[in-house]
């Protein structure tokens, strides 16, 4: 003991970066319900029946290059804040991906790995998703500005008005842009989380639900009409992976977008699978093909 009680430190064992929770997001992808998120609203008609819905954040359009940031972020530290050792490997602690797709997978192995990185999909001249303004909705953050059409003035959606987000000129365009990735500078494990094998986390990707990503109509809203009853309930189903719920997808408001195979949903001896690519250090990440 040295001091007043403190434990005297010895050699590292090891020494661990951890990366959790990355969440790289497809947010243009249609297996995603945004519009859901409003109803959990604290002004929401149905708060008191709908607790919490998480299908929408604001900044999901730029969670590739969070994840780059944070790349570079460890490859900085030169040693552990408490053993003062260099790190000796990485482990990332599950949902990598959000929305358990193949071409999210594909980013989060080149944004770890190093590799060229395209956070696109769909049609590459634009963005097509909540964030555009093809379809405005002010319940979503738009970095675009925009004005009134008849009287000229900005128009803020609530992400403006209530959270002081920004006008971001240009950014819908630049957050698309392809990118040659870091990689991190030493080995990684990887571990299987519930967003790298279910849509949003929570509907398994199987049945009618497994081609949701690859649609060309992207659902937008809930149509004039029902009850406060029938939106509260609908919520649940989709929560609870209920077969009702999808029988009334059809009946929701769309919006064309761009098809795109690549946003596949994974399964999962394919998420282990990638990870024996050529650029794997270790081979498989931790990873065993046996486990599939």
């Amino acid at each position: 003991m040295t001091g007043a009680g403190a434990p005297a430190l010895g050699r590292p064992l090891l020494t661990v970066a951890q990366l959790s929770d990355l969440h790289l997001c497809d947010s243009q992808s249609p297996a995603r319900a945004e519009f859901l998120d409003r109803w959990a609203d604290l002004d929401s008609p149905v708060k008191a029946q709908v607790d919490a819905v998480g299908s929408y954040r604001a900044q999901d359009c730029l969670t590739v290059q969070v994840g780059e940031a944070m790349v570079q972020a460890v490859n900085a530290v030169a040693a552990g804040p408490v053993g003062h050792a260099p790190i000796d490997w990485a482990l990332t602690t599950g949902d990598v991906t959000d929305n358990a797709q193949v071409n999210e997978v594909g980013w989060y192995l080149g944004l770890l790995e190093g590799g060229w990185v395209q956070p696109d999909s769909g049609d590459r001249s634009q963005y097509e998703g909540v964030a555009d303004s093809a379809y405005w909705d002010e319940a979503f953050w738009h970095p675009e500005p925009r004005s009134d059409a008849r009287t000229g003035a900005a128009e803020q959606d609530r992400p403006h008005r209530r959270h002081g987000f920004p006008d971001a000129p240009g950014l819908l365009d630049a957050l698309r842009a392809p990118f040659q990735a870091t990689g991190l500078r030493m080995p990684w494990f990887a571990v299987h989380g519930n967003h790298d094998q279910l849509i949003q986390g929570t509907i398994p990707a199987i049945g009618p639900f497994a081609a949701a990503g690859e649609t060309a109509l992207k659902a937008i809203g809930i149509p004039a009409g029902w009850s406060h009853d029938a939106i509260a309930q609908f919520c649940h189903d989709v929560d609870q992976c209920d077969l009702a719920a999808l029988a009334l997808w059809d009946t929701l408001l769309t919006r064309p977008i761009t098809p795109d195979p690549a946003r596949r949903a994974i399964r999962r001896p394919e998420f282990i699978a990638a990870h024996f690519g050529p650029f794997a250090r270790p081979p498989g990440h931790g990873f065993a093909l046996a486990a599939q």
